[in-house]
């Protein structure tokens, strides 16, 4: 029985199968993402740099 599970990407992706994985097994301590913060996800508004004007 697996006890663990890290997913190792985030993304939209790896955070519905970490959300799913959670729920299902009924153990939210046994999940983790590891994911960097330069990727948004989707439906996040990304701002392009402001120009001088």
């Amino acid at each position: 029985m697996v006890r663990k599970v890290v997913i190792a990407g985030g993304g939209t992706s790896g955070r519905m199968t970490a959300s799913y994985l959670a729920v299902a097994s009924g153990d939210r301590d046994g999940v983790t993402l590891v994911e960097t913060r330069h990727v948004p996800a989707v439906g996040h508004l990304v701002h392009p740099p402001s120009s001088p004007s």
